[in-house]
Order: structure tokens, then C-alpha cells, then sequence
């Protein structure tokens, strides 16, 4: 199992081995330049650096930074693994390095594939502030985010989820299906589906633009997106028709009308296309 240092990759290797398929290895993302895998001490968190991480004791883990070194492909090898999962990654994973396991490998990626392809869909979600979310389990494939989908699961979300939340539920929903695919990929029974490249979206890193948003929005949008990613810690430029304001987070939304701001001393009240948001300003 390739992983990062990060509550999605906690999230699918504690549903996965809960639902009964733990992993035999774990190589997580090291500090970059490490010239070989360095392997971390049993009794160490088999997540290093996450403080909740799951309790594997016989789960080997190492430090690793390209997948498709000689020296990481060399131990690859030597675990004979039957699958090679991955759920979230630095680096794309060499199709030489897939073909050492036996059956291939799997990608857990919260998105609806072939809608949200890319290296951070949870931002677009949010972006998108529809209420709906998805994880997907697929075939890894030369380009990322394009393999054969094995499962795929809907979440709906409430206005106002933080990212985190967001992230821990689709990780859990993640684990379950990838420990349901790797049965039935080593029992022959999985029906992988070949995603539709029309239907495809491919969604880049976000930039400072994509953290502007417009009061002719839906006051319920422009909640969802705030609120979600506001721990990542920028400041969201809100466009308004007498200029702009940053703001760090909402607290509230409501349907109404009436002048552009209002200041309160809980907030800044501005004024949407439906309704009034209320708001932190960045200070």
C-alpha cells in the first residue's frame, strides 16, 4: 500500500483492514531525495506522524520517495505482493513497479471518475458546493486517474462540512471498497468498467482565481466552499459591487435580501445573490 502522511491515507488502510484485507506493507512518502526505502521500527506508529494512526503491529512499514527506483522496486519485489493499492501519493506509480503484484493495482480517489480527475478533487467538490461527493476504486493505468473502475460510492454532505469531515467519510467509504475489489479481483470476480473519456473532467491544483468567488453566487454555494476550505488557511476574496473582501470563514447563511454588508459584532453580514452570508474577515 503506497500512502502519505495524511488522514486519507489513515482513513482507507483503517476501514480496509477493519473490513478484513490489512495490509502487508506500507510504503509511505518519506522526505524527498531518500536514496533507498528506510524502514521504520515496529513499534513505531505504522503511519509515522499520524498520532491516531491505526494499530498494525505486523505491518511492515518504509519510507520511500520514487516509486520506481531500483532500490523500491527491489523490495517491492521481495514482499511478493498479490495487489498494490494506492490511496493518496506524491508520484505516480511506474507500470513496471504495478506489474510486480500479482493481480495489478488499485487507486482509491474521492471523486465520481471519470468526472474530477486530478490532484486535489475535495477542493472542487467543495467548490462545486452541490452536496455530493463520491470516492472511486479503479485500475492504475499509465495516466493517472483514467484505469478501469471496480467501485465507485456516493456521499451526500451537509452545507457547512469541514474538509477534514469530508475527507475522513470518503476515506472510510474508500477502505470498505477497496477491501471489497481486492476480493474479488483475487477470486476473479470483480467487472471492472472502462471509464468514459467523454464524460471525463480533469480538474488541475487550484489557483489563487479559484479562491475568488462572486456575490451573484447562491448564498448557499459560496457557505459551502468558505466553510469547507477554510482550515486550509487562505484567504477567500469575496467579489462584491462595491469591491472585494477576504474572508478566513463563514458561520452562517440566510435566505434573504437587502444591502451588500452589514457588520455585527459576530461577524460581517454580505450580501448574495439569494441570501446574506456571514462572515470572518482576514485580518
Amino acid at each position: 500500500m503506497f500512502g502519505m502522511h495524511c488522514a486519507f491515507t489513515y482513513g482507507v488502510v483503517a476501514a480496509c483492514a477493519a473490513a478484513g484485507v490489512a495490509p502487508h506493507a506500507l510504503l509511505i512518502a518519506g522526505p524527498p531525495g531518500i536514496s533507498a526505502p528506510i524502514e521504520r521500527a515496529r513499534e513505531k506508529a505504522a503511519l509515522p506522524l499520524i498520532n491516531h494512526a491505526p494499530a498494525l503491529p505486523h505491518v511492515r512499514t518504509f519510507w520511500i520517495d520514487d516509486p520506481g527506483s531500483g532500490s523500491t522496486t527491489q523490495l517491492i519485489t521481495s514482499l511478493r505482493p498479490d495487489v498494490i493499492a494506492v490511496a493518496c501519493f506524491r508520484r505516480r506509480i511506474p507500470m513496471a513497479t504495478v506489474r510486480i503484484a500479482r493481480f495489478g493495482g488499485l487507486n482509491v480517489h474521492p471523486s465520481p471518475l471519470p468526472v474530477g480527475r486530478g490532484p486535489d478533487p475535495l477542493f472542487w467538490t467543495l467548490r462545486r458546493g452541490d452536496g455530493s461527493a463520491a470516492v472511486t476504486v479503479h485500475a492504475l493505468a499509465r495516466e493517472l486517474d483514467t484505469g478501469a473502475i471496480y467501485a465507485q460510492q456516493t456521499i451526500a454532505y451537509q452545507a457547512g462540512i469541514r474538509e477534514a469531515e469530508l475527507d475522513t467519510r470518503l476515506a472510510s467509504a474508500g477502505g470498505v471498497l477497496l477491501a471489497e475489489t481486492i476480493m474479488q479481483v483475487m477470486s476473479g470476480t470483480a467487472v471492472p468498467i472502462t471509464q468514459n473519456d467523454d464524460r471525463a473532467t480533469y480538474e488541475p491544483p487550484p489557483s489563487p482565481d479559484d479562491y475568488v468567488i462572486s456575490t451573484t453566487e447562491p448564498v448557499e454555494r459560496a457557505y459551502t466552499f468558505i466553510r469547507g476550505i477554510a482550515e486550509r488557511g487562505y484567504p477567500i476574496t469575496i467579489r462584491t459591487s462595491y469591491g472585494s473582501e477576504d474572508v478566513r470563514d463563514a458561520l452562517a447563511y440566510h435566505l434573504a435580501t437587502g444591502s451588500d454588508s452589514v457588520n455585527s459584532p459576530d461577524g460581517d453580514w454580505i450580501q448574495f445573490a439569494n441570501g446574506r452570508l456571514q462572515v470572518l474577515r482576514w485580518r
